[in-house]
């Protein structure tokens, strides 16, 4: 991924110019003034920027690494993004990308004055890698640091991070409520689920509480970054509850463990009950859960000695609390998982893949050049961009993430989100254009006014077209579609209706009506291991299925599209035993031609010239049944 400038800002070059001239960077792009702190107006209090040489005598960017025990959280309402750093300091692979040669940045021991003030941050937006640069004056009062700052006095990477990401953003109110999700995938180029643990019913339902606890478990092995928040109405944004936890605060989850009531020894790793545990921390320290396994809660001494130092818990009173996978669910209404797919987090033996694409909702008054149809509830959402893939093997899970463009900050209007979703349609296997009417919705995702939107999916063997759209019709804006799976998925844009007329066209000629088939099942052809499948032939094209399991009756679910010169000439469906040395020919159905072009016809064929099978004397009978339509109108399906 190309490393793109922020305002074009080279770090090299200006670092350069500062040690060369001796004078310490000052940023005209993001100033020590009112514009950096709010959009509009002036801060609540008046606002001195210091340097950290002015804050403490040695200031350094990193104290003996970082840890989530680093951050607290100041006077901004940005928890989400404290969350979400508590969640980036568990990753030092990941941390040392988001700040890069952390040595090479840091102040001198000796003289820290001589640096030259500049500091360099790498974020991810919108498929491409962002440096953004900034000086090294901090927003303070009465000498400490308004915003986020580390633990240690003397510790400034968490300030500096803040400034930065605020630059991105636009400034620092920008910065006042937000979403954990899209900081970790600034973070990371990682993909973020949102997981609602309210509407979900995770807290009654046992059965899927222990399924996702699997899964966070799996996914926090695998490198992916957790957090979770408890969504509040406008009025109880801050808000304590009786069990201690911050009501729109978001919480990192920095430990995913199962522990066992009662095991005495080491070795006893399967007696007793067993508890599935948590850990959290919470941006702003000392503000805990108070329940079950809380710090002074009696239920620790339900686990020996051995069994902590096996589970490496630990108690501290640090802002750090453990909860069990039960109370998580029911106290908190949403979770955030951010997962690296480069990283193997689903298994160690899958190797993800990624495509990616660029694409935009224009509006046009003519409906074959409109792209920005709308959702699924307009009749023009198939005027929307569309974007084809395969599934090449059997059942197959995909990641698929849509996120839109952020437009560059600006004081004179206010940025706002549209709402955006796709939709996924189950095509012909062999279809190269457009859809425009008849497809199998497979599934939607939400439609929410976010920057991004994702969904986990599992697809059988096919082709598919994905519907990316703004809820309502005739937005415009860019958008990035991200699609991750196990195999090639060949992703690319539907940019044609139909067959381009061409000189060639002259000579062999042009379609003059379409023809979509459904290859649904075949009956009769009894049962055995061995696989079939089909051959549909029209004029000089051939379309293999995938092989299914040969059963008496057999499903195949295949869809298939012709666009035809010769509308007199029968598609034919030849099936195939799928053999080690040679495949066996079974027999072929014959459609009969469609001169009324009616909607839709469902018809069972009988099949044709059977061959003998091995043990059998008699070609057994046996029949296919299809859906098809048929239109002299090429961008009618």
């Amino acid at each position: 991924m190309r490393l793109w400038a922020f305002h074009g800002q080279s770090y090299a070059r200006i670092r350069q110019e500062c040690e060369r001239t001796g004078e310490p960077f000052q940023d005209p792009c993001f100033p020590a003034e009112n514009e950096s702190l709010v959009s509009q107006g002036l801060p609540k209090q008046p606002v001195q920027w210091q340097r950290p040489w002015e804050l403490c005598e040695v200031p350094r960017l990193v104290v003996n690494g970082i840890s989530v025990q680093d951050l607290h959280q100041g006077s901004l309402g940005n928890c989400w993004f404290v969350a979400a750093c508590s969640c980036l300091a568990t990753q030092e692979s990941i941390w040392r990308k988001v700040i890069p040669d952390v040595e090479g940045q840091e102040w001198d021991r000796v003289s820290p004055r001589s640096h030259p003030g500049i500091f360099r941050f790498v974020f991810c937006r919108f498929g491409r890698r962002v440096e953004v640069v900034v000086d090294d004056r901090l927003p303070t009062i009465q000498g400490k640091l308004l915003y986020c700052h580390s633990s240690d006095a003397n510790e400034f990477w968490s300030a500096l991070l803040e400034k930065a990401y605020a630059k991105l953003n636009g400034c620092y109110e920008t910065l006042d409520g937000g979403s954990v999700a899209e900081a970790l995938v600034d973070f990371t180029a990682g993909v973020s689920e949102r997981i609602r643990l309210a509407r979900g019913d995770y807290a009654n339902d046992v059965a899927l509480r222990y399924r996702l606890y699997s899964d966070l478990q799996k996914a926090h092995e695998h490198g992916a970054l957790l957090a979770c928040y408890i969504e509040p109405a406008l009025e109880e944004i801050g808000m304590q509850m009786p069990c201690g936890l911050v009501k729109g605060h978001a919480y990192a989850v920095t430990e995913v463990r199962a522990a066992r009531k009662g095991a005495s020894t080491a070795l006893a790793c399967t007696a007793g009950e067993k508890i599935l545990l948590l850990q959290l921390r919470n941006p702003w320290g000392r503000r805990e859960w108070v329940g079950a396994w809380s710090d002074q809660s009696p239920e620790w001494n339900e686990l020996s000695q051995a069994e902590k130092e096996r589970m490496k818990l630990t108690v501290n009173n640090d802002g750090e609390f453990w909860m069990s996978m039960e109370d998580w669910c029911k106290e908190f209404t949403d979770a955030v998982v951010c997962r690296m797919p480069h990283k193997a987090w689903f298994s160690l033996r899958k190797n993800w893949q990624e495509a990616t694409i660029f694409g935009e909702w224009s509006p046009h008054p003519e409906e074959l050049k409109n792209r920005a149809g709308g959702c699924g509830n307009h009749p023009s959402h198939l005027q929307n961009p569309q974007y084809a893939f395969e599934v090449s093997g059997g059942e197959t899970e995909f990641l698929f993430y849509l996120e839109q463009e952020e437009r560059a900050f600006s004081r004179s209007r206010q940025i706002k989100k549209l709402t955006i979703g796709f939709e996924i349609f189950k095509v012909e296997l062999n279809r190269r254009f457009r859809i425009h009417g008849r497809a199998s919705s497979i599934c939607r995702s939400e439609f929410i006014n976010s920057r991004a939107v994702f969904r986990r999916q599992t697809l059988s063997h096919g082709r598919y077209v994905l519907v990316p759209s703004t809820f309502e019709p005739g937005q415009t804006e860019c958008f990035l579609i991200r699609i991750f799976s196990e195999y090639n998925s060949k992703l690319q844009e539907l940019t044609h209706d139909c067959p381009k007329r061409t000189c060639w066209n002259l000579m062999l000629g042009y379609p003059v009506q379409v023809t979509s088939l459904i290859l649904q099942k075949a009956l009769g052809l009894g049962s055995s291991d061995n696989k079939v499948y089909a051959v549909i032939c029209c004029e000089a094209q051939k379309v293999r299925t995938a092989d299914v399991d040969m059963q008496i009756e057999t499903m195949f679910d295949a869809g298939v599209i012709f666009y035809q010169k010769l509308p007199e000439k029968p598609v034919t469906i030849q099936l195939w035993l799928h053999g080690v040395l040679a495949d066996t020919f079974l027999g072929e159905a014959e459609v009969p031609v469609d001169k009324t072009h009616c909607a839709q016809r469902t018809l069972e064929l009988p099949l044709r010239h059977r061959g003998k099978r091995a043990g059998e004397e008699e070609p057994v009978t046996g029949s296919v049944t299809v859906e098809t339509v048929t239109s002299n109108d090429l961008r009618a399906l």
